[in-house]
């Protein structure tokens, strides 16, 4: 791990960002936020909305965690919290099974976008973040991908929640990841998510321009 210039973390591709990630009984796990839309509003059935999205969580994930947070400081702003399991290739570099990496890219972002549906705005953690980056640099790249390597990515922190453990994302809901890719040894790929699940910049270098 080195510092940039910001004083930010970034850490080397050479022990892959994901393998650090965190994890649930030697498991590679993904984080997710989503607001309890039951809280205050007594029309609603905490049961039903719980039923209808732990369905909606089957559909593309096995094995998966769900708990009840809050991110509110000063006032209440109930959450549930998916933790997805069981993703044991997390924590391996990207070219050793990328097949595997776009399709869980693919349902990752599929999943956010059903619960997007629902009118409902999901927060997304740093693996969850990159899994949204990489499908974007795989859509966006006009040739065929062949290889991918990330090299890094900087969490950017703004709303802390200093009662929560800093290894879960309701500690820290609202952050800018920003991923680098390097594609077929051609291009490099900078790509800022914000933990809502939105990519709001990429930048593309070629690297024979260096």
């Amino acid at each position: 791990m080195v510092k940039n210039g910001c004083g930010h973390n970034f850490i080397s591709i050479d022990k892959p960002m994901l393998a650090v990630s965190n994890k649930s009984g030697g498991k590679e796990l993904i984080e997710v936020l989503i607001p309890d839309p039951t809280y205050d509003n007594p029309k609603l059935s905490k049961v039903t909305f719980l039923d209808d999205l732990k369905k909606d969580i089957a559909v593309f994930f096995k094995k998966y965690k769900l708990t009840e947070t809050d991110i509110g400081l000063g006032a209440d702003w109930p959450m549930f919290m998916v933790s997805i399991l069981g993703l044991f290739f997390l924590g391996k570099p990207i070219n050793e099974n990328l097949k595997a990496w776009i399709e869980l890219a693919n349902k990752f972002s599929n999943f956010i976008k059903k619960i997007r549906e629902r009118l409902l705005a999901p927060w997304v953690d740093k693996r969850g973040a990159i899994l949204i980056a990489l499908q974007h640099v795989i859509k966006s790249h006009n040739k065929s991908v062949k290889s991918i390597k990330l090299l890094g990515v900087i969490p950017i922190l703004f709303k802390i929640i200093p009662q929560r453990s800093s290894k879960h994302l309701d500690h820290h809901p609202n952050a800018l990841y920003i991923s680098a890719f390097r594609v077929n040894n051609d291009f490099v790929y900078v790509i800022g998510v914000k933990s809502k699940g939105m990519i709001k910049f990429q930048h593309i270098f070629d690297e024979s321009e260096f």
